[in-house]
């Protein structure tokens, strides 16, 4: 039976696949396999892309661990991803560099789709829980999760399941 004993809880990425798999190496998950230690879930808040150099390269990062760790990598939407998930394409006129290319835009309709990325996670924590969203956390729910609209970002914090 997998005891998950620790929960890290990543925020804004931005496209910095770099940063993202050093962070991920230092929790001891495998980015190259995309595999967790046993102990381990993660609870991604969203916006993965836009602004950094390797929007694309996250992307195929957190498929790989989607992949690989079912149940365990828990992918949230942020406002960047909800762009894509719009009818009719993004609001916002991104510059070139930010904008995702077909493919990619197709790879997170795919995800939401597939119900592989949500916009709430429940955590278990002392009393009821913790629902976590890429608007932050919210102590004191019960276990649940949700697909309703995106929130705007913030970031949250990083603590041991009990």
């Amino acid at each position: 039976m997998l005891v998950v004993t620790r929960t890290a809880i990543i925020g804004d990425v931005g496209g910095h696949l770099a940063e993202l798999e050093a962070a991920l190496t230092d929790l001891g998950a495998d980015p190259a396999t995309g595999t967790l230690p046993e102990d381990l879930e993660v609870v991604q808040l969203g916006d993965l892309v836009h602004r950094g150099p390797d929007s694309p390269g996250v992307l195929a990062l957190v498929a790989r661990f989607l992949d690989a760790s079912p149940g365990r990598w828990h992918q949230l939407t942020g406002n960047h991803e909800a762009q894509y998930l719009r009818p009719g394409g993004p609001a916002f006129d991104w510059p070139a560099q930010d904008r995702l290319d077909d493919e990619h835009a197709d790879l997170l309709r795919s995800w939401w789709e597939q119900d592989l990325v949500r916009v709430a996670h429940h955590v278990p924590t002392p009393g009821p829980g913790t629902l976590v969203t890429h608007a932050g956390v919210t102590p004191g729910f019960a276990s649940w999760s949700t697909r309703a609209s995106p929130r705007p970002a913030c970031r949250a914090p990083t603590w041991p399941t009990p």
